[in-house]
């Protein structure tokens, strides 16, 4: 299992210099997710991972420097949760034979990878958090962030779907049913202590989230079926019509 370190510093073993980096990155990760990079001074970061403020300059140069380095460890996170099934989505591009049943697989073994850890890994999900807040109140770090992580992330979701329902490769619909399928993931993150309330569950513990797992996979299931039906692109192609004609004021023919 790959530990804390890895994602933090991409290292494996630790020197004393990097156990005392790790403590600040760690205590990066906890404040700037919970309270963003304006939000948290250099005294909070200090107390929390039990260094002095010096530790911050000596080893990040600034409050700024350390988050971008925990930026980093968010990128390496995401890169490391879909690896494999970016592996398999790379050989069957090279080898052409990206099917759409094969799509589909991927579309799943994606979903559940991201959602099962999301729920179950406290770290994952404070990576998460800052993520979120990326998205709300970008940063300096946000370009490097969605270039090499968030984009080539967003790109294969948008690929296999349009493999699973046969519309062109990065057209505006695929793009956007995309994005939907990753914020179902990231709702259950956004919205965590909503929904542990409403079930009234005190964590997501392995059963419970192999319930959440389980729904949604489903969802999923019938998601892909219906993009695939005639049906499905008459509809949307109903409220294009319905939405131009309330733009002008008139009625659409029944």
């Amino acid at each position: 299992m790959i530990g804390m370190n890895e994602f933090l510093l991409g290292e494996m073993s630790l020197s004393r210099a990097d156990t005392a980096r790790l403590r600040l990155l760690e205590a990066g990760l906890q404040c700037f997710a919970e309270r963003g990079l304006e939000g948290t001074s250099i005294r909070e970061l200090a107390k929390e991972a039990g260094q002095n403020s010096a530790a911050i300059k000596y080893y990040f140069e600034s409050k700024e420097g350390l988050y971008h380095a925990v930026i980093e460890a968010v990128m390496r996170f995401m890169q490391t949760l879909m690896s494999a099934v970016s592996q398999e989505y790379g050989e069957a591009l090279s080898a052409r034979k990206l099917s759409s049943d094969q799509a589909a697989v991927l579309l799943r073994k994606m979903r559940r990878n991201m959602l099962q850890t999301m729920l179950t890994n406290p770290m994952a999900s404070r990576f998460a958090l800052l993520l979120v807040r990326e998205q709300t109140r970008p940063s300096a770090a946000f370009e490097p962030l969605f270039k090499q992580a968030i984009e080539p992330l967003h790109r294969m979701f948008a690929h296999l779907v349009s493999v699973v329902s046969g519309d062109p490769i990065e057209c505006e619909r695929s793009i956007l049913r995309a994005h939907s399928l990753i914020g179902q993931v990231q709702i259950f993150i956004m919205a965590r202590e909503t929904i542990l309330r409403r079930l009234g569950w005190e964590t997501f513990d392995e059963s419970h989230a192999e319930h959440v797992l389980d729904m949604m996979q489903a969802d999923l299931e019938r998601l892909m079926e219906s993009w695939k039906s005639p049906s499905a692109f008459t509809g949307e192609a109903e409220v294009r019509q319905r939405t131009a004609v309330r733009r002008k004021g008139g009625k659409s023919r029944s």
